[in-house]
């Protein structure tokens, strides 16, 4: 017999209707009960995570955004928002302010390639810290996955990039 219960401060509480009823059936014994948490990341759920971090640092590296492209890129839109300000306005500046924005917008930092590691810590890590106050991923249940993916899909979305969530059938054929 299975039945799944709720714990509710020191007490245990069936779930549903039918596991009440089958608490109710239960003689005055002692039992033997086997606990799991059903609101834990499941081995395969963890198994699906490390694959999408390696779909998205594959995909993001296909599409040609390096980490510090991605990492940089409001630093890049600032700056170059700005140049262009001053270029409406300063006339006879276009050289000038051409080769200071060249100059701030080079990309003299060696460029580094997404990797399954690199996906987990720098994008998905500070989504889930900042949605659910947990930094390890195996402290996640499955409803804060859900949640967490939802943000980092957006998050993806910025630069034509979408990853499904690996079903068992995507992280069992690769």
């Amino acid at each position: 017999m299975k039945i799944t219960l709720k714990k509710i401060g020191d007490i245990f509480v069936p779930d549903t209707d039918n596991d009440k009823e089958m608490c109710d059936k239960l003689q005055d014994a002692l039992y033997s009960v086997d606990i799991s948490n059903i609101d834990s990341r499941t081995n395969q759920q963890n198994r699906a995570m490390h694959k999408l971090f390696s779909m998205t640092a594959e995909a993001l590296n296909e599409a040609g955004y390096t980490m510090n492209f991605v990492l940089n890129r409001r630093k890049y839109e600032t700056i170059s928002k700005v140049f262009s300000w001053g270029k409406e306005r300063i006339l006879g500046s276009d050289k000038i302010l051409d080769k200071m924005e060249t100059r701030l917008l080079s990309k003299e930092e060696h460029e580094l390639p997404w990797t399954m590691q690199s996906v987990k810590d720098t994008l998905w890590r500070p989504l889930q810290i900042h949605i659910t106050n947990k930094e390890s991923t195996t402290k996640l249940n499955k409803d804060e996955i859900d949640k967490v993916y939802e943000v980092f899909n957006s998050v993806l979305s910025r630069y034509g990039v979408h990853v499904p969530f690996p079903s068992s059938e995507l992280w069992r054929d690769n």
